[in-house]
């Protein structure tokens, strides 16, 4: 019911208020429920419908506590009627409850208003405006769009916003809160409320937001965002953590405009430089100083990149890794050139490119110099028990400077070769059984002082226990060699020796085999040795016919 109040004309309505494509009162019925015709007042008699072919209407009224439903009747109009003609046209609507699934509390009588609430056809007439004091979480003004069924009036998917009471839709829980959405609860959407501020969301999950002073655009899958905050108007970014990991403004901690990266590991840049922050107290572990204008007469050291690590505390465990300077850089093509640390120096006295004045020096790769000048690399003389240049897990082995012009490669703390301008000198040369006073042992070629002759050197001592005729056996040959190393030592009428394979077939005590296990090499210097049992064979054979000869002479004589 609609009462007009005359006072400043304010109009009231008690309960709720739907504005809809159109409203009737209900003249007189007729009709089995479900199936009812209704006569709809005209009072100027136009021929005018206020309702349309599958409107979906209703007419409700709730008793005065506002929780009980005195009449609900919800029906589909199916077609639409008029009689006499102006100023005595009669309009009615013949309706149905869809078989019972439309709901029916209480009977229609003549004084009830229908109101649309949609249609199960037409869109331009699937949307309205609900108003309510008294229903659950009011007060209110909704706005509803695309109701085609009467499941879809009672459903928080078909708004399309909503002002007041925000409970229990757009994700909110129960009890009061108001604000203001805009768009589908179940897609993107905009609220408003004290407490959140305003947020642009998918669904219910918030994409941006502003509160108070501050607004932040966040990520739908990762939780990272990006904040606009504070009266400075700072811009943070931030990642899934979340931590901040950039943050563009003024007055940031250590100083600057930008910073990336937050607490002890950060980097700072304003004010003409970027400051690679390490420390709580703001000191620099890597700087590099961008430009200089202006009278500038420096009186200490001043670097274009500095680096400095330095610990101070109760106690330092010394594990880990502590880095002054580090350099990395990593080449997406095979042409390119990557450079992890440059460095260049001229006009000086003395110009260093790189200086290290304590500490080693470790490179874990190649080391390439380059240049057309003298002293490339420059490292201290040493000494045969400390070497200038070692190695971390053995540093009693490397080279050094023995004297001017000699260098020495120890091995031990002890000198094995030394090279000098007189030539190449064996310091200490492991012995060998061999009967060669130098011998290369094996296709790596370690040479070894023979001390064949020597007693102590022996063992298993037993005469020799192969088939020493097979030296007949073997095929002397005449050569030429196919070595580079041979081409200013060729005999005139070619080399002579043995082929190692052969020689494994017939007498392969007397090969070298390589790692594969295949003949290599003929160990010449064990020939003669297996010749002597067969010498000493022949000079028995030699005195047992001398014997035998003197024999027959001594015996022709007689004769």
């Amino acid at each position: 019911m609609i009462v007009e109040l005359i006072i400043n004309r304010i109009h009231a309505v008690d309960g709720s208020m739907i504005i809809s494509p159109g409203r009737g009162k209900v003249a007189s019925v007729s009709g089995a429920s479900g199936s009812e015709t209704i006569y709809i007042e005209n009072p100027e008699g136009s021929a005018l419908h206020s309702f349309a072919v599958n409107d979906l209407i209703i007419t409700q009224r709730v008793d005065v506590d506002s929780t009980t439903v005195v009449k609900k009747v919800v029906r589909r109009v199916t077609s639409i009627n008029t009689s006499g003609a102006p100023p005595n046209v009669l309009l009615y609507y013949v309706l149905t409850n869809d078989a019972g699934a439309l709901p029916t509390t209480g009977a229609i009588a003549a004084g009830d208003t229908f109101v649309v609430i949609g249609n199960t056809t037409v869109a331009a007439r699937q949307n309205s405006i609900y108003m309510s004091a008294t229903d659950s979480d009011n007060p209110f003004i909704q706005m509803m769009a695309d109701v085609d069924s009467w499941a879809d009036w009672t459903n928080v998917s078909k708004i399309r916003g909503l002002f007041g009471n925000l409970a229990n839709k757009y994700g909110y829980g129960a009890g009061d809160i108001y604000g203001f959405a805009a768009g589908k609860p179940t897609g993107p959407n905009v609220t408003v409320d004290p407490t959140n501020g305003i947020r642009f969301r998918a669904t219910t999950t918030t994409l941006a937001q502003l509160t108070g002073t501050t607004f932040t655009i966040k990520s739908a899958n990762t939780g990272q965002r990006i904040e606009i905050s504070g009266p400075d108007g700072d811009l943070k970014f931030y990642n899934s953590t979340p931590t901040l990991m950039v943050q563009i403004g003024d007055g940031l901690p250590g100083g600057g405009n930008a910073q990336f990266g937050s607490g002890d590991s950060r980097v700072n840049i304003g004010g003409g430089y970027a400051s690679f922050v390490s420390a709580s107290t703001y000191s620099y572990a890597l700087r590099a100083e961008l430009a200089r204008t202006g009278s500038f007469n420096p009186t200490g050291h001043y670097f274009c990149l500095q680096g400095y690590y330095h610990y101070t505390g109760a106690s330092d465990d010394g594990v880990g890794m502590r880095i002054g300077v580090d350099g990395t850089s990593i080449a997406s093509s095979a042409t390119s050139i990557a450079v992890g640390i440059h460095g260049s120096a001229s006009g000086g006295v003395e110009n260093w490119a790189g200086y290290f004045d304590a500490g080693d020096v470790y490179i874990g790769n190649n080391l390439a110099i380059d240049g057309n000048f003298s002293n490339v690399l420059k490292a201290p003389d040493g000494a045969e028990g400390a070497p200038a240049f070692t190695f971390a897990s053995d540093p009693d082995t490397g080279i050094y400077q023995a004297a001017n012009n000699k260098l020495s490669l120890v091995a031990g703390g002890g000198s094995v070769i030394t090279a000098a301008g007189a030539g190449l000198y064996l310091d200490a040369l492991p012995t060998t059984a061999s009967a060669s006073n130098l011998y290369c042992a094996g296709a790596e070629s370690l040479l070894k002082r023979s001390t064949a002759g020597k007693l102590a050197d022996k063992e298993n001592i037993r005469s020799i226990e192969i088939d020493t005729s097979k030296i007949y056996d073997l095929n002397p040959i005449s050569f030429a060699s196919k070595l580079d190393l041979d081409k200013d030592d060729r005999p005139i009428d070619g080399f002579f020796g043995l082929i190692a394979e052969e020689v494994h077939e017939t007498l392969p005590n007397l090969c070298g085999y390589n790692e594969k296990g295949e003949p290599d090499w003929v160990q010449y210097q064990m020939l003669p040795v297996l010749m002597l049992p067969e010498m000493k064979k022949l000079r028995s054979r030699i005195s047992g016919l001398e014997r035998e000869v003197a024999t027959l002479k001594t015996q022709l004589a007689i004769a």
